[in-house]
């Protein structure tokens, strides 16, 4: 049988580490658990978590193209994945789209029935109900 080993964290440490940080002091339970405990290893650690997304191809593409649906009020589909981290990027990027003024909506592929990834047959039916931009 496991056991888990929870680190001890001193909560005083972690209230100081997120006064001088704007973090939550849970993350910075997690952050001193680690190791990191001052407010210099803390954006030493984020910044090294940073990843510039211009550096995929094409980005300033899709990012203009987004940018017209929504200026255009056109139907965005946010097309996801049934697992954990599919689930959460959905919802993450479908809430932003939102607050930005998109006419939004989503999907979801039924595991069972549709398997992982893109399938020609809801790529159609969410072109029947107006959708004009996919993105996955």
């Amino acid at each position: 049988m496991k056991k888990w080993e929870i680190l001890k964290t001193d909560r005083q440490k972690s209230a100081e580490l997120a006064a001088a940080t704007g973090l939550d002091a849970f993350v910075c339970d997690i952050l001193q658990a680690r190791g990191i405990d001052t407010p210099q290893r803390a954006d030493a650690f984020f910044a090294e978590q940073t990843f510039d997304p211009y550096l995929l191809p094409d980005m300033d593409a899709a990012v203009e193209r987004i940018q017209l649906a929504i200026d255009e009020q056109e139907l965005i589909c946010v097309y996801g994945d049934y697992d954990c981290d599919g689930i959460t990027s959905t919802v993450l990027l479908y809430t932003y789209l939102q607050t930005m003024g998109a006419q939004v909506s989503y999907y979801i592929p039924d595991r069972d029935r549709e398997g992982y990834g893109l399938n020609r047959e809801a790529v159609a039916a969410l072109a029947v109900q107006g959708v004009r931009l996919l993105v996955t």
